[in-house]
């Protein structure tokens, strides 16, 4: 009689879990009592209780709450001891430690010690924004100095799954960037030729954009990200504006028939 429950527990046991997407933890709530080892989302991070807590925002009390740290995932070595919020790759797979620990991520300690997770921005120095806060004025907050506006980035990383749908996203983030920055310019401190360049780089960019939103890569492109504020749509409109004032009328656009190649090509060429 006790073969069969001594063969489900080690079955059990024996069973791998599944990996808990970001979506999937709980989002942090100010009222509740928080215990040690709780993990909970917040701001596009995940973060761990130290310490029980209530109305102790986790970003704002680094000592009460350990952050995942999803921008340095490093192969998990034996005899290292990994503070809480480590992130490691263990057989292809990423673990974050919920305590301090040594043991390997699927033994039968470790198990208690690390959690399986997927996040869409490992590997990533994903800035911590406050919405409101990002929302402030036009140029907003880049706090990693990057020349993209924290708030911006976040929406290109969590959004656009695919290596290549980051990479565009940036490059489009740091052409808005560079578009709007001609509204603090004097018109003869352009030249015609950067006009032209921003101009063709930018119908290279929607060209772009619209093929990957076609192909399912994409639901709504970046222009509404980067644009997000009153303010912001205002100041496109001026910088676009200022280019018309610079290219005339007769000015003649032109689209690459590969346009996200030679949209990638002319940022690097820029940058």
């Amino acid at each position: 009689m006790l073969r069969v429950p001594i063969l489900l527990i080690t079955l059990s046991m024996s069973l791998p879990s599944a990996a808990l997407d970001l979506k999937e933890y709980q989002a942090y709530e100010p009222e509740q009592r928080y215990y040690r080892g709780q993990v909970v989302s917040q701001h596009s991070h995940l973060w761990v209780s130290r310490f029980p807590s209530r109305s102790k925002e986790p970003k704002d009390y680094p000592f009460r709450w350990g952050k995942v740290q999803i921008e340095d995932a490093q192969d998990w070595r034996r005899n290292r001891f990994y503070p809480i919020g480590s992130v490691v790759q263990f057989d292809g797979l990423y673990y974050f430690a919920k305590t301090l620990t040594l043991f390997r991520p699927n033994s039968y300690f470790g198990r208690r010690h690390w959690e399986k997770f997927t996040h869409p921005a490992i590997g990533y120095d994903l800035p911590v924004i406050d919405r409101e806060e990002a929302r402030q004025d036009v140029e907003g907050i880049d706090r990693n100095r990057n020349g993209l506006r924290d708030d911006y980035e976040v929406y290109v990383i969590m959004n656009h799954p695919s290596q290549e749908m980051k990479d565009l996203g940036f490059e489009a983030g740091r052409l808005f960037k560079e578009v709007m920055s001609l509204i603090d310019k004097e018109l003869y401190e352009i030249s015609y030729a950067s006009a032209e360049s921003m101009m063709n780089r930018m119908l290279d960019m929607d060209a772009c954009v619209r093929l990957k939103v076609r192909a399912g890569q994409s639901k709504h492109g970046f222009h509404s990200a980067f644009y997000n504020t009153k303010d912001r749509i205002l100041s496109n409109f001026r910088s676009q504006y200022k280019l018309h004032d610079i290219l005339g009328d007769n000015f003649w656009a032109t689209v690459s028939d590969t346009p996200c190649e030679e949209f990638s090509y002319a940022v690097r060429k820029s940058s």
